[in-house]
């Protein structure tokens, strides 16, 4: 374990020590076109957010088929109508967003990105002098072979869906309920050479919630985001980028996670438990390193421990227990728990 820790830790400090060395090195980037494209997180019933779906029944007609044939197709056809019935949800729950998206389609929103990445590296000392979209979820290396600008690059960088992305399906991009923040989920690889004989020097799979927006009192969240060209949007978009790509290239000697590390956090999503150490705890941002080797950027003052956690999990479990007895709505604010003294980040 150790060993694999030494190896992490000097592909970082390449990956720095490359970018600094080799700051003029024309880069390529490929990003899976999931990425383009807002989602919703889809809201508890009771919430004031939630989203009501048809129930889809499965009703199979089989003939002449023997009993555990017919089970067995049953249960077959069952998950396929789930699977799709999850689908069909999360793409109702996503209409929420569709004035925004109506005036910024994927087109345009592809191109918001492609500025954004490209100011992220620019931050990193990096050129981008290409950008393309490809279909995968996660880019292939063998992908630059069919790109023409890559024959004359030195760096490629290769973006995918991280590994909070990947749910019913995938949504790098995501608001949450209240669409007052947004969470961005990036696996970003780093590799230098050509691009039919290219190695890799960093990967990291990053997590960004954004710092939610106070809207004035009954304006509509859709329009604010909206207002002035997208400017606001425009401005919480290119922050988490940068984050991002901040984060992925960073040199750090991240700890091991011991198997019963937990940290609490809540925002305007709810409560949420992670099982990982607190990395750092400053300037407004926490940042937790999980057990899947995830790094997670969030608000500092999200995120509770100690005390605070196990009052949080008890104030959780409270509100469960309401709604599944049909007794509350949820009105989509968060418990309110004693606050703990601030974390000590962990350190190596």
């Amino acid at each position: 374990m150790k060993k694999n820790r030494l190896i992490a830790g000097l592909a970082g400090t390449l990956a720095f020590a490359s970018a600094l060395a080799n700051a003029n090195a024309p880069t390529v980037v490929l990003v899976t076109d999931d990425l383009p494209e807002f989602h919703v997180m889809q809201a508890e019933k009771g919430s004031e957010f939630y989203v009501e779906t048809p129930q889809v029944a499965y009703q199979p007609v089989i003939a002449g088929v023997d009993p555990i044939s017919m089970a067995i197709g049953g249960a077959i056809g069952m998950a396929a109508v789930r699977h799709q019935a999850a689908i069909d949800a999360q793409k109702r729950t996503d209409e929420r967003v569709k004035p925004l998206t109506e005036n910024l389609d994927e087109q345009a929103l592809q191109a918001l990105l492609r500025k954004s990445i490209g100011q992220a590296l620019a931050g990193q000392e990096m050129n981008q002098t290409a950008l393309a979209y490809f279909a995968e979820s996660r880019p292939d290396p063998k992908l630059l072979m069919r790109l023409k600008a890559a024959r004359n690059a030195e760096r490629f960088v290769l973006v995918g869906n991280g590994s909070a992305a990947k749910e019913i399906i995938n949504m790098p991009l995501i608001f949450d309920p209240s669409l007052r923040q947004l969470r961005l989920s990036l696996d970003i690889e780093l590799r230098e050479g050509k691009h039919d004989r290219s190695r890799r020097v960093a990967r990291r799979d990053v997590t960004v919630f954004t710092t939610p927006v106070d809207f004035a009192e009954g304006e509509d969240p859709l329009q604010a985001w909206a207002a002035d060209d997208h400017a606001r949007l425009r401005a919480v978009v290119d922050h988490a980028v940068a984050e991002a790509f901040a984060l992925a290239t960073s040199d750090r000697d991240l700890p091991k996670v011991p198997r019963d590390a937990a940290i609490g956090t809540l925002s305007t999503q709810g409560f949420d438990e992670f099982q990982a150490v607190l990395v750092s705890h400053e300037e407004g941002r926490a940042l937790l390193w999980t057990r899947d080797d995830t790094l997670v950027s969030i608000p500092a003052d999200e995120v509770v421990t100690g005390e605070a956690l196990v009052a949080a999990r008890a104030a959780e479990e409270v509100r469960k227990a309401g709604l599944d007895g049909g007794n509350m709505k949820d009105d989509g604010v968060v418990p309110v728990v004693d606050a703990a003294d601030e974390p000590e980040a962990v350190t190596q």
